[in-house]
């Protein structure tokens, strides 16, 4: 080859590299139009120290859920029947987790009472994770949890208008006492039975109950160990027949009353069958909680945590507001429609109950403090509460 070939040859081949070189860097200095967070210009290269520092930091924070847009659906289990009035407790709490979360909560079934789980499983449900959320009484579990049962104590003659607000002030103070004995679920808050008054009345059929001695062998039903023991104390035979079939046995004459939630009368129909109410005389009922499955709490992110902890009490707020006024209108509607009677026990007979409750009280606040050491400062911080919210 002539050495002229030779030089044109090279001239050619070095063109033709220095090309291919340019747009490869050219194309490489334009960023993808999906990029997400293209380089800002302005801001100068990090140093490996900057870059290493803001890795530890990314790697430390929750993750964002407006960036991540991920979606975490929830299964509640509800111990109640679905009413007007469970859903004007759980209809707007659900909606305000949803609003806050911007969507990324969401709820997909709502299982009450019997739809999915016997009522007595709800929990177990939400800590094996069949459910992602329960809510219950504790009516359904006695004897389980010390902290619940002493909790469903209500001295007589005292009332409690917002009684889930008394029992936030108990859980906001003594949240580790319920960690330590409720251990496979997050609760998230406890919420109260119905404000008192109306409370949980004494119901009966055929006679009155205006004195300590129509309490004598009275055949009654109610919520709670508690209660049946105060009950049998006071002179009653007390006996535990589920709400749904206690219509049939008030029917037959197996009851001659019951302690009934006022929401009875037209739930259950009672107010076919109950002819007079106590208006002065009402007891406990047990609290209701609401749970979370750890594994599903846990794996949220933080803020999303925050707002299923923020959001909780709302239920009970609209149990405390909507309570009071409806189940009281449902008792005058029953007076009204239904030849209801509400009548007083005379003071003096209620000073001889309170008496009777003492020892009775005692004793069961002294059997809780094998589990629960400090259940007689639990208990005095609770009776305080109610006081403060009447």
């Amino acid at each position: 080859m002539s050495k002229k070939l030779f030089m044109v040859l090279f001239s050619f081949i070095l063109v033709i590299s220095l090309t291919v070189i340019g747009c490869s860097g050219s194309t490489s200095s334009k960023a993808p139009a999906t990029t997400a967070a293209p380089a800002t210009t302005a801001a100068p290269a990090a140093t490996a120290t900057q870059t290493t520092a803001a890795a530890q930091t990314t790697a430390a924070a929750p993750a964002s859920t407006a960036a991540s847009g991920k979606v975490y659906e929830f299964t509640v289990a509800y111990g109640d029947s679905k009413t007007n009035f469970s859903d004007a407790e759980l209809i707007p709490w659900m909606d305000q987790i949803v609003k806050d979360s911007n969507g990324q909560i969401k709820f997909t079934n709502v299982y009450y009472a019997g739809q999915l789980i016997a009522d007595a499983e709800i929990y177990d449900a939400a800590a094996r994770g069949t459910v992602d959320i329960a809510i219950n009484t504790t009516a359904q579990t006695p004897n389980r949890w010390a902290i619940m049962d002493l909790l469903s104590i209500t001295p007589i003659g005292s009332t409690c208008k917002m009684e889930s607000q008394a029992y936030r002030d108990v859980f906001n103070k003594y949240q580790s006492a319920f960690d330590e004995e409720m251990t496979d679920v997050k609760v998230l808050a406890i919420h109260g039975t119905i404000p008192d008054p109306p409370g949980l009345p004494v119901g009966t059929v055929k006679k009155p109950l205006t004195s300590l001695d129509d309490l004598k062998g009275l055949k009654l039903c109610g919520p709670g160990t508690y209660n049946m023991n105060l009950m049998e104390a006071l002179g009653a035979s007390p006996t535990m027949v589920p709400p749904p079939e206690q219509y049939t046995s008030l029917q037959k004459g197996i009851l001659d009353g019951t302690i009934l939630d006022p929401i009875f009368y037209d739930m259950l129909n009672f107010k076919d069958l109950i002819k007079y109410q106590t208006g002065n005389f009402s007891l406990g009922g047990s609290p209701w909680f609401m749970a979370v499955n750890k594994d599903k709490f846990n794996s949220l992110p933080a803020d999303l945590q925050a707002i299923l902890v923020k959001d909780a009490p709302i239920l009970g707020d609209k149990r405390d507001t909507f309570g009071l006024t409806t189940k009281t209108e449902i008792v005058n509607n029953a007076v009204k429609n239904n030849g209801l009677q509400v009548v007083n026990i005379a003071e003096a007979e209620i000073t001889k109950m309170k008496e009777i409750e003492k020892p009775i009280q005692a004793k069961q606040i002294a059997d809780y403090t094998t589990k629960l050491p400090n259940a007689q400062e639990i208990f005095d911080f609770w009776v305080s509460a109610r006081a403060n919210h009447n």
